[in-house]
């Protein structure tokens, strides 16, 4: 049996050049946009203290990375059964449901980038409470509210990388 995909009329030259030319000069911007803040707030609050707020920012990536990664392992089981389910009664093999999963399931996760970055921010509070890690952050100086701060900037930016970045990709593997 043949499957019929529809194409969306997007050419590879039309994608290289309105979205992975631009996406390649993202990271040039961020850090230029990154640079060019010197704002007398983040200097009061972030450098004060950049050991343990780098140390922040790398735990609460590592939260946000796993909990992504159970949410796209869900979203890729949850779709590959529907797509099973829809190509049953066409002599398919695995490929085509995986594939359109694999196409899906990023489309999926930006959609749900706000609950990933809530889940995780809960759960990397709840273990640097349970650590007692909250403790030795004041006993070094900083206050509540530097330690709330970095990853309220982590998720600014993780927030403008998603829109820039991820939006026009997973746009245009929905419409494959």
């Amino acid at each position: 049996a043949e499957v019929i995909v529809r194409y969306s009329g997007t050419s590879w030259n039309h994608t290289l050049v309105y979205y992975l030319i631009p996406l390649g000069m993202a990271p040039l911007f961020y850090f230029a946009l990154i640079h060019h803040l010197n704002i007398e707030f983040i200097q009061k609050y972030m450098i004060r203290s950049f050991i343990i707020n780098k140390y922040i920012f790398k735990e609460l990536l590592k939260v946000i990375i796993n909990v992504g990664l159970v949410f796209f392992c869900l979203g890729v089981l949850m779709n590959i059964y529907e797509e099973i389910n829809f190509f049953k009664d066409i002599d398919v093999g695995l490929y085509i449901p995986i594939s359109l999963s694999l196409l899906y399931v990023p489309s999926l996760l930006y959609n749900m980038f706000p609950f990933i970055i809530l889940l995780s921010a809960i759960w990397f509070f709840l273990r640097i409470k349970k650590t007692d890690e909250v403790m030795a952050f004041n006993v070094f100086g900083m206050s509540n509210f530097s330690i709330i701060l970095v990853p309220c900037i982590l998720s600014l930016i993780l927030g403008i990388f998603f829109i820039t970045s991820i939006n026009p990709i997973t746009s245009l593997l929905v419409r494959k």
